[in-house]
């Protein structure tokens, strides 16, 4: 390291490394990228677990923004009821990696989160350089959520697919697809194209990751430092779902993944961060060669199910109709209401709350829906349509002053809540203007 300390290594991989290092012959970065694309699939067959038992694993292609893309489906329990889906996106710095290379993560996956996983196989530079790779993750996902039996989607990827897990999370939370991105995993993620970090100096050789390879990506993937998909760090987080972002700790990308970690919790998203100390960048496809690596991702699959119950758990709940209080038979009336819901992606099961309920003011709605409406779980554009909706265009009130303080609020301030939501009529009919966009 560049302070003359020596970092934490783990015994498995010291001896993983003293082996890779002693390899002779060209290095990626010194190879076409079909090539690269070759080595990278060779030491998936050498240095990870097989795929090992399941159920179901399905090949497809689907359409895409510039033809067919390929993904595969993998379900322990294919006849399952409906519910969350994982749609991964695989790492190899937008050039490298395919299904092949992750299919025993994503295998894995399956069988400890209990839910279908779906691979997206996007198209990789040079031959399709930035932005094709994100074009294709997010036409894929909104193909997952309005073809694939799932009430949401969890989204997760690892090194440049932790970049477009991000990505496409952003992408969705602007203009939501038919299922709600309920979580997001991304793993050891690229978020900036710049690399002046501590973790990028001590441990840019060496360690797998190298500073020859990472230009070898950046300069095939030619994306624009300007554009959010390409460097996530430097735009707005407010309104992403609970996340759970993890790290190695010898990992050039370290440092930049606790950055942006630390900017996911300043902008009020629920937020998750581990770090797999002593280990690698790459560590989930080199549970053979580093045998440690299993724990790792036992540990993050772990914490993620849990993620996804209580986010699945907390919706189920808050989309509930309260007992009482609910005509049926209003149905005229209320259908433009939740067309208008449709239109700006807020749960139908709200709509029809709010477009049923014939309360005279928004705070007469129930407390525990209130609450969780304006909870720290519940942000992003879905919020700021209620503050459209429930402020009347004659009020006085600057609407991003007033959605900056509630973003900060708990659900357990009701009494706070009640008190400033009190002077603003509650308008249902009136229409949203067509310009409208989530002040987040």
């Amino acid at each position: 390291m560049t302070d003359g300390t020596t970092p934490y290594v783990r015994p498995d991989v010291a001896a993983f490394l003293a082996f890779l290092n002693a390899q002779e012959g060209p290095k990626m970065e010194e190879m076409p990228p079909e090539a690269g694309r070759e080595m990278m699939r060779v030491m998936g067959q050498m240095a990870d677990v097989p795929r090992g038992a399941i159920a179901k694993v399905e090949d497809r292609t689907i359409p895409g923004p510039a033809g067919e893309i390929p993904i595969r489906i993998y379900d322990n329990h294919p006849d399952r009821e409906p519910g969350p889906v994982m749609v991964f996106y695989h790492g190899g710095g937008w050039v490298i990696g395919d299904l092949d290379t992750h299919d025993p993560y994503c295998a894995e996956a399956a069988r400890q989160l209990d839910m279908p996983v779906i691979a997206v196989d996007y198209r990789l530079a040079p031959e399709h350089p930035f932005p094709a790779a994100p074009e294709d993750c997010e036409a894929a996902t909104r193909w997952v959520a309005d073809n694939i039996p799932c009430t949401g989607l969890v989204l997760s990827g690892d090194s440049a697919g932790g970049n477009l897990t991000i990505a496409t999370a952003l992408a969705l939370r602007d203009a939501p697809a038919s299922k709600p991105v309920v979580a997001i995993h991304p793993i050891y993620p690229a978020v900036t194209t710049h690399q002046d970090w501590q973790s990028y100096r001590d441990f840019k050789d060496g360690y797998l990751l190298t500073e020859g390879g990472m230009t070898w990506f950046g300069d095939h993937y030619a994306a624009d430092p300007a554009d959010r998909r390409a460097s996530p760090i430097d735009f707005d987080a407010a309104g992403l779902p609970p996340t759970l972002l993890v790290t190695a700790g010898l990992d050039p990308l370290r440092d930049q993944g606790r950055a942006y970690a630390g900017k996911l919790i300043a902008a009020g998203v629920p937020t998750t961060y581990r770090e797999a100390a002593g280990t690698i960048h790459g560590y989930i496809c080199l549970a053979q060669g580093i045998p440690s690596a299993k724990d790792d991702i036992r540990g993050n699959l772990t914490v993620l199910k849990a993620i996804v119950a209580e986010a699945t758990a907390w919706a189920e709940d808050a989309w509930q109709m309260p007992q009482g209080g609910i005509d049926p038979g209003e149905e005229a009336e209320d259908a433009a209401i939740r067309e208008l819901g449709e239109e700006t992606g807020v749960h139908a099961g709200l709509v029809d709350i709010i477009a049923r309920s014939k309360t005279e003011h928004f705070y007469d709605l129930p407390d525990h829906l209130m609450g969780k409406m304006w909870g720290g779980k519940y942000r992003g554009q879905r919020q700021s349509w209620f503050l459209m909706r429930f402020m009347g265009e004659d009020s006085d009130v600057d609407i991003a002053t007033r959605h900056q303080e509630f973003r900060a609020w708990r659900w357990a301030e009701l009494d706070e809540l009640e008190r400033l939501i009190v002077p603003f009529k509650r308008q249902l009919y009136r229409a949203i203007v067509d310009e409208f966009r989530p002040l987040v």
